[in-house]
């Protein structure tokens, strides 16, 4: 099975601390710890170090979605006028989803320099072809969907009406983002079905790729956000095994 890193050119893992990339040797000795404590490999809902991760790596998530879906609206000119302009709007949204970030981590106790990211955002929407560039979104928002909707429960437990009503404002625009993704890479595929089959099959292994990379992230599956982003029961049959993958992965040994 393809590795995420490889698949999309990204980083070496045996890059220095201090990287974007959290090193092999870093990864292990953060995983030894956890097993040594009795927990699973990452941080669950309900531990506090699971909710400053969340808010830090969205923020992340975000900058890098402007940034590639800004890049879609200049360096791909036969985009259709139509869906530059629900792109263009996916951009503004993504804006205005860092200023939530920004005020949550403060708030929680997360701190920008102590959780560094990768940048996979932008090596996914570095493709030539535009419809891989929103196919490969899409399969990073469906997740996105998923940690929504857990935060918005988690916020829901801690007593947070504020801010789990904030995650349902944000769970709606990726819902629709979901959707017009979706349906550009129809609009971009529909005169080649020898495209649209490089399209899918691009999809299908980056699915993959991210599942094995997120193995043992564990969310609550956003079913009905998913299917009214008009999520295909092949996406939705991938989002539930990977979490009941992600699950029995996570359990302490």
């Amino acid at each position: 099975m393809a590795k995420l890193h490889d698949l999309l050119g990204l980083y070496d893992r045996k890059s220095p601390p201090g990287t974007v990339a959290e090193t092999l040797e870093q990864r292990r000795e953060r995983i030894r710890q956890r097993r040594a404590e009795g927990k699973g490999i990452r941080a669950m809902p309900g531990e506090e170090r699971w909710l400053q991760r969340r808010c830090v790596s969205s923020l992340f998530g975000e900058m890098q979605a402007v940034e590639g879906f800004a890049r879609i609206l200049t360096e791909c000119p036969n985009v259709p006028w139509e869906l530059k302009k629900k792109l263009a709007r996916i951009t503004w949204d993504e804006a205005r989803h860092m200023e939530v970030y920004m005020k949550m981590i403060p708030k929680h106790g997360a701190r920008l320099d102590e959780e560094p990211d990768a940048p996979f955002m932008f090596a996914l929407l570095r493709d030539p072809d535009p419809a891989i560039r929103l196919v490969s979104a899409r399969a990073g928002e469906g997740l996105t969907l998923d940690m929504l909707l857990t935060l918005r429960e988690e916020f829901e437990k801690l007593g947070m009406p504020e801010w789990s009503r904030c995650m349902d404002y944000l769970l709606a625009d990726e819902v629709s983002h979901f959707r017009i993704m979706g349906q550009g890479v129809d609009t971009l595929t529909s005169d080649s079905p020898e495209h649209r089959e490089r399209v899918d099959e691009y999809r299908r292994k980056l699915t993959r790729a991210i599942h094995k990379e997120e193995r043992g992230t564990v969310y609550k599956v956003a079913q009905e956000s998913r299917e009214v982003g008009g999520a295909t029961s092949e996406e939705m049959q991938e989002a539930k095994r990977f979490q009941a993958e992600s699950a029995k992965y996570q359990q302490p040994s």
